[in-house]
């Protein structure tokens, strides 16, 4: 069973939404109840194993605002310093979250680090998403979750393939969001590069 977007009774939450700015590329809002998904799966404890997920977003131009973090499953496999997702589980996702009016846009994973930067292996593992899979998209963000509650412990990088990628730079706190933006499809029309169809990535 996929574990919901809800709040753990045993962590801290992150009061307010977290700006993101990804130069020449995309301006990224995290809503509070993303970063308290990801507050709910640090890997505070010794024994606590690596997490992670898919990102989707409502996007207004280059305004991408993350509003659904999925994972981790049962059906994933992770360790302390590892994580493999179910992929099955995640192309349904992105189907199934598109029909709400949400977009793929990337992943995010924990590290057992409180500044946290990617490994060799992240880096390769989101050239080859980029590249490999079908998108109308400037690129795929991923989100790393180290053990520093505040903004110093997310790492956000937009990755364009060719092994390029941008690290993504702390701007602000919104001062406030549309009241749309509440986790679901707004009224009208979900916008974004990617229109047309939803992700679809490799097998």
């Amino acid at each position: 069973m996929q574990r919901c977007l809800g709040l753990a009774e045993s962590h801290v939450r992150m009061t307010k939404a977290l700006a993101f700015l990804v130069p020449d590329a995309v301006e990224l809002t995290l809503t509070e109840a993303v970063l308290d998904h990801f507050s709910a799966n640090r890997q505070n404890s010794p024994d606590a194993k690596e997490a992670g997920g898919q990102l989707f977003a409502q996007i207004e131009g280059s305004h991408w605002i993350i509003v659904r973090a999925t994972g981790p499953r049962r059906s994933d496999w992770r360790s302390r310093f590892g994580f493999r997702p179910d992929r099955r589980a995640e192309r349904a996702e992105i189907q199934d979250l598109f029909a709400l009016g949400l977009h793929y846009v990337g992943d995010w994973h924990t590290h057992p680090e409180a500044h946290p930067i990617p490994s060799p292996s992240d880096l390769v593992s989101m050239d080859d998403l980029v590249t490999r899979s079908t998108h109308e998209l400037p690129g795929f963000l991923m989100i790393i979750v180290g053990t520093d509650p505040g903004h110093f412990g997310l790492w956000v990088s937009l990755h364009t393939g060719a092994k390029r990628y941008f690290k993504g730079r702390y701007t602000q706190r919104p001062d406030k969001l549309d009241a749309n933006v509440t986790g679901g499809p707004r009224d009208s029309e979900p916008l974004g590069h990617s229109s047309s169809g939803p992700s679809e990535r490799p097998q």
